[in-house]
């Protein structure tokens, strides 16, 4: 939409009109006031006023494309896509080839879903214009956002970057359909590029270290993020991102002083407050990291995952009532974190309480069943509290969920722990051979067998 209008002078016009409406008294406005009268309704959806000024401009500037122009955009507002596309073909017809009138014509067919029709006028405009309008670019990548086609789009605005230009922009709009098609080794393709050709682009730093974070290479990562931060120290994001990539690589200590750097230029939020206590814990500066949680509910009594880290430092102080109380209104805050029931059933086990702890755990694997770890702690519960068969019957189950690599582990477990040593070796076995470098698992499982002579040379035949 137009709105690089006066917003004070166009009120008063608009108030002036909507009175010649009321006593039905044509009003004549200058042309290029009347075409920001129809935007200025248009932005604040006033369809039938901006419809009523359009009819004025069309009444008064019958040879004006323009106004044929705004009616069909106020017909497609309005769904009417036949009669939006019979005035953009009149605007077309009274100008000639312009790329705003392919660019009309195509955004009505896309707003009508027929793509395919649109794909053709744009098409055409291309060959007629050349690739290099953005308008036609982003008309071209509309369609394939409605389709859901977002690796076609990113390959479309990739093509455009490499071969016309690029803008803040359209490195917002390749790192959307980044995220939306999951193409990031394609991206970073791009991004090195972009960074390789223009050292000082932000958002290209910035999109390629976001890029690497989500492909898990966190050293990467870093690595651009920091170049963003001397590229813009104003940038929030990139010490953010950058903060949470050290964290990630167990560098707490960087994450720390990075948190520190950003708290020099900007406040202090709970959700950072959460991050630095999370961070310190690591190091285990439990002072300051328990000074952080406080701050966190401080500034927000309702971020559940300041109660949760509130807890697990409960838990790591042996305080149980009071972790019991953090997490329960960590859950009552949000009551869908598989992390908040696992916790709590810990708390309850030290407490005691062992039907709410079984319930608690139970929960945790219902809520992320694909979190193999949840199933583990389970089964260690269960084999802690001298119930072997039922432990095996929860990891057999969580099979169906996971994949077996860590899994084997704790199955053995059971089996040793139920007396039969013949299936626990196989399974062992198995284990080993898949996925030596957990062996200590089995251990956690069960520690007693830590004095198992055959389960050590069996474990040390793999290593």
């Amino acid at each position: 939409m137009k709105t690089n209008f006066d917003s004070n002078n166009i009120l008063t016009i608009a108030k002036q009109f909507e009175q010649s409406l009321i006593i039905n008294q044509a009003m004549f406005i200058d042309s290029n006031k009347l075409e920001d009268l129809v935007y200025h309704y248009l932005d604040k959806n006033e369809l039938e006023l901006a419809n009523k000024a359009c009819e004025s401009g069309l009444h008064f500037y019958q040879y004006s494309s323009q106004f044929y122009r705004l009616k069909a955009i106020i017909l497609a507002e309005e769904e009417s896509y036949d009669k939006a596309l019979t005035f953009a073909d009149k605007a077309a017809q009274m100008e000639g080839d312009l790329p705003e009138n392919y660019i009309l014509k195509a955004d009505i067919l896309v707003q009508s879903n027929q793509l395919a029709e649109a794909e053709v006028i744009l098409k055409k405009a291309l060959g007629i214009f050349g690739p290099n309008s953005e308008e036609l670019l982003f008309c071209r990548l509309s369609i394939y956002e409605k389709n859901g086609k977002y690796f076609k789009a990113f390959l479309i605005l990739k093509e455009y970057i490499l071969s016309v230009s690029y803008n803040e922009q359209l490195l917002e709009r390749v790192y959307f359909y980044t995220e939306l098609a999951q193409c990031y080794k394609e991206s970073i393709k791009l991004h090195k590029y972009i960074t390789e050709n223009d050292p000082y682009s932000l958002l290209g730093w910035y999109n390629l270290g976001t890029c690497y974070f989500n492909l898990e290479r966190f050293d990467s990562a870093v690595e651009a993020y920091e170049f963003a931060m001397v590229v813009d120290p104003s940038f929030k994001m990139a010490y953010l991102d950058c903060a949470e990539a050290y964290f990630k690589v167990g560098m707490y200590e960087k994450s720390i002083q990075i948190y520190e750097e950003y708290l020099e230029n900007f406040e202090l939020t709970s959700e950072i407050a959460v991050c630095l206590g999370a961070a310190f814990s690591k190091i285990e500066h439990h002072k300051s990291a328990f000074k952080y949680y406080l701050e966190a509910l401080n500034l927000d009594p309702q971020n559940d995952t300041a109660h949760h880290q509130l807890c697990l430092y409960y838990m790591g102080q042996n305080m149980w009532k009071t972790a019991k109380e953090s997490c329960l209104r960590a859950i009552e805050l949000e009551a869908s974190e598989s992390d908040y029931y696992a916790s709590l059933g810990m708390v309850y086990f030290h407490l005691d309480e062992i039907e709410l702890a079984k319930t608690s755990l139970e929960k945790a694997c219902d809520l992320a069943p694909d979190e193999c770890c949840k199933w583990i702690q389970y089964g260690i519960f269960l084999l802690e509290i001298n119930l072997p068969e039922f432990a095996l019957d929860i990891i057999e189950e969580a099979y169906l969920f996971c994949p077996p690599i860590k899994l084997n582990f704790c199955k053995a477990a059971c089996l040793f722990t139920l007396g039969k040593r013949k299936e626990g070796f196989l399974v062992l076995r198995e284990a080993m051979s898949l996925n030596k470098e957990d062996a200590e698992l089995l251990y956690q499982c069960q520690p007693s067998l830590r004095e198992d002579t055959e389960v050590i040379l069996t474990i040390q035949e793999y290593k």
